[in-house]
């Protein structure tokens, strides 16, 4: 099902006989548009764990419009995030670029190279130089425990790291991830909380960050620190970190949704307490059970329940042309200056969608009507308000190349996750 809304532009154009429209006054000539094309690649880091994601990045200069192929390479995965654009006006000549961003995910340790990327622009086809990058086993990052940041060992502990986990050792420590959803569409963002418990008494230093296990889970999002409070749990007192953060799945059907963190625990041993020799009671005080007893650190994995989250194809049914992937819910407000000009000089579109949703994949917003408009890549720009919530800012030039008295009506499509149904957005 796919439903429109009419939505009033923020600042007010120009009111004439009744209807809303853009009143311009064109004669002239436009600038022409020309530009070398140049194509690079770049990765955001060429060396990383196997358990974290980097960014690809395909630039492509002088171009506004252009279709990379998905990069290649054996032992890694590669999945489409979307594109930005950039444009700049320089004594009258106008310059553009497009960037696209592939998330890079490893499936094997060691050496990849990532095949030269094919783009093709304006029916020519572009290169990028190949890339190399070296993917690590995954290694403990630094945690916080009690406020005190690092990541302390135990020299000499080579043995292997106990696994505990919800309803198996719950006297000792445990952790759970609560998705906002059990059921989500490929694509939306989710939010979550992850949650470590460790039973107060217990010393604890945090050895790595929250890691999800398996496939098929992007994590957008995740706090830096984790929020430390207190919890009963079942009569027991625990004290509790908490993270937040945001995920989404790339692949329909039943996914496994877990989470694991390294940890130390330090574990009291006692030594045999000396003798009294004064026959004082004074010395058989409890106080002495710990002034005679040290610690050693044992590794533990602290790992979440088994539970899986099922994940939905977007229907096909009543999806707009124009829809790209956001997801969400969104509003749009636009507005267009100058008012007045002559054929050949550029107007800048200002379109503002806000709302929650995957504003990674929220492109530009299309002119309905593009007939006797050139029509410029946008820049965009992006104001995060909260872990799933903003604002992306798009200003794009388009300049008239006849007479004109009307800018046509802009569109935007999205899908509503809670109505299950494509919403298009209309402007004045």
């Amino acid at each position: 099902m796919n439903r429109h809304r009419k939505i009033h532009p923020v600042f007010l154009l120009t009111a004439l006989l009744g209807a809303w429209t853009v009143l311009l006054q064109l004669s002239g000539a436009f600038p022409a548009f020309a530009a070398d094309i140049s194509v690079t690649a770049e990765l955001s880091s060429r060396q990383f764990p196997e358990d974290e994601a980097v960014l690809l990045t395909v630039t492509v200069q002088g171009a506004r419009s252009a279709e990379p192929e998905l990069p290649t390479a054996d032992g890694l995965t590669f999945i489409y995030r979307g594109q930005s654009s950039q444009m700049q006006w320089i004594n009258g000549k106008s310059s553009s670029s497009i960037v696209f961003t592939f998330l890079v995910q490893a499936e094997t340790t060691g050496k990849h190279t990532i095949a030269p990327i094919k783009v093709t622009v304006n029916g020519s086809s572009y290169t990028t130089r190949p890339l190399n990058c070296t993917v690590v086993k995954a290694q403990a990052s630094k945690g916080v425990t009690g406020g005190n940041q690092g990541v302390q060992t135990s020299p000499g502990n080579n043995a292997p790291a106990a696994r505990l986990r919800s309803g198996e050792a719950e006297k000792i420590g445990f952790m759970r991830i609560i998705p906002q959803k059990n059921t989500l569409y490929s694509g939306e963002l989710v939010r979550f909380t992850i949650k470590a418990y460790f039973r107060q008494g217990v010393r604890a230093t945090l050895k790595s960050a929250p890691r999800f296990s398996g496939e098929n889970i992007i994590v957008h999002s995740l706090d830096d620190k984790p929020r430390q409070s207190t919890e009963r749990v079942n009569g027991t007192e625990y004290t509790t970190l908490t993270w937040s953060g945001t995920l989404s799945a790339v692949k329909q059907g039943t996914v496994p949704l877990e989470v694991e963190m390294d940890a130390g625990l330090q574990v009291r041993i006692k030594h045999q307490r000396p003798g009294n020799p004064f026959g004082s009671p004074f010395f058989n005080d409890p106080f002495f059970d710990d002034f005679f007893a040290h610690y050693t650190e044992r590794d533990v994995k602290l790992a979440s329940p088994k539970k899986s989250i099922t994940v939905m194809d977007l229907p096909t049914e009543g999806r707009p042309e124009n829809f790209h992937g956001a997801i969400g819910t969104f509003s749009l407000a636009v507005a267009a200056s100058p008012l007045d000009g002559k054929v050949g000089d550029p107007i800048t579109l200002k379109m503002v969608l806000s709302g929650t949703g995957n504003f990674d994949m929220v492109q530009v917003p299309e002119l309905a009507d593009s007939n006797h408009w050139k029509i410029y890549p946008a820049t965009d720009s992006f104001a995060e308000q909260g872990p799933d919530r903003g604002k992306k800012t798009f200003e794009q030039a388009i300049v008239p190349t006849a007479a004109q008295r009307a800018i046509g009506s802009i569109h935007f499509s999205y899908f509503d996750p809670d109505a299950k149904e494509y919403v298009t957005l209309s402007s004045d």
